[in-house]
């Protein structure tokens, strides 16, 4: 604690640090509020815990507006003001990336929150989804 008092410009708002940068600051909310709601998501994603299905359809609704270009603020969607044009190549790049993304994600995902997926390979479900999936079902 001494040492944090000991150097008094170590402790100040980091809006007025930006500021003195060049960066706009309105709208910024100050410090510790959007740390904790990043120690929430985190703690949610890294924990692997799930979500109670209302979370996760209005996070998903949310993420989906987000990528159209739409804003999601109190369960309303808004127009958001294009920040810079973006090819449609580009756009197609990041459709592909976020498709092989989710595919390597799935299978955790639903590893996680099925528990019967979490038994040893020896056991009769495990032989059964394997079937499935190598029968092309999966």
């Amino acid at each position: 604690m001494r040492r944090i008092e000991s150097m008094p410009g170590c402790i100040r708002d980091y809006r007025g640090w930006l500021s003195e940068q060049g960066v706009e600051t309105t709208g910024m909310r100050p410090m510790g509020h959007a740390e904790s709601v990043m120690s929430r998501f985190a703690h949610r994603v890294k924990s692997r815990r799930s979500w109670k299905d209302q979370g996760l359809r209005v996070f998903l609704r949310a993420m989906a507006a987000r990528i159209d270009g739409m804003l999601w603020r109190k369960g309303r969607l808004e127009k958001e003001e294009p920040r810079r044009a973006t090819t449609a190549s580009r756009k197609s790049k990041r459709v592909e990336q976020a498709k092989r993304k989710a595919g390597r994600l799935w299978a955790d995902v639903v590893r996680q929150n099925l528990p019967c997926l979490q038994r040893s390979s020896g056991t009769p479900i495990h032989q059964a989804l394997s079937a499935l999936r190598d029968g092309g079902w999966m």
